[in-house]
């Protein structure tokens, strides 16, 4: 399976939980953590114009409960 794969199947997942798409950011933090280089909050926050506090206690935190459980 590959990233695109994978954001495929995820956010099918979701909508299919929640009926809401994987937000852009979502998608981001899914890409990040894929991907081999895997940045920090921080990184992540610098390369595309967010705070790195939001990602870390706002999205970071919120996004497990967006995923579905098995």
């Amino acid at each position: 399976m590959d990233l695109e794969d994978a954001l495929n199947f995820t956010d099918a997942l979701v909508f299919a939980e929640s009926g809401t798409h994987l937000s852009d950011l979502q998608q981001i933090l899914l890409r990040e953590s894929w991907s081999l280089q895997r940045q920090s909050y921080d990184q992540i926050a610098d390369t595309y114009g967010y705070s790195a506090t939001y990602l870390k206690h706002d999205v970071g935190q919120n996004s497990g409960s967006s995923f579905p459980t098995f």
